[in-house]
């Protein structure tokens, strides 16, 4: 079965790209309402440079795409995509089992406060983490370094009532499509 894949925008990252991936996404309204698919987006900054962070809604597996910088010939959705292949792959994981199941992508415009509190606590977790090791990361190399740590961290959903390695739960999940 197909699916359109939702992605929610924070009000920080809609500021920087949310013209472009509305001009790129379908204009319908879908009723999708497999979670697996919904993705939420934020950015931060590392020395100055911008990178895009997604949770997912269902399984909190998170991953960065970055350095980047808004590019009107590569379309968003092929950022998001790459980003995700490449985060799977980091783990272990078919992405073309998942994209397999995605006919398209509309914005979101409902926050689901689970997977925004994620992201922003993911956020200032990995920017805390960076600055306590006291040695300088090559922005090239952040999103690879961000995508190999941060989904192996166990983290709570359900307010705390159920944890889980967001990893795992979402290799679990990819294996039910």
């Amino acid at each position: 079965m197909k699916h359109t894949m939702s992605i929610y925008l924070s009000k920080k990252l809609k500021s920087y790209i949310g013209k472009q991936l509305e001009a790129e996404a379908k204009k319908e309204l879908v009723s999708n309402s497999n979670e697996f698919f919904h993705w939420y987006g934020d950015v931060f900054f590392y020395q100055r440079k911008k990178f895009l962070m997604f949770t997912n809604e269902l399984t909190r597996f998170v991953f960065a795409v970055g350095p980047f910088a808004v590019n009107a010939k590569k379309p968003l959705f092929q950022v998001f995509s790459e980003g995700l292949v490449e985060a799977m792959e980091c783990h272990g994981m078919d992405p073309s089992s998942y994209l397999a199941h995605v006919d398209g992508f509309r914005v979101n415009t409902i926050p689901h406060r689970g997977a925004t509190g994620h992201l922003n606590r993911t956020k200032d977790d990995y920017l805390y983490w960076l600055a306590a090791e006291g040695n300088p990361l090559d922005p090239k190399r952040v999103a690879y370094d961000f995508n190999m740590r941060i989904p192996k961290r166990i983290v709570s959903r359900n307010a705390g009532k159920e944890y889980i390695f967001p990893k795992d739960d979402f290799a679990d999940q990819l294996r039910l499509l």
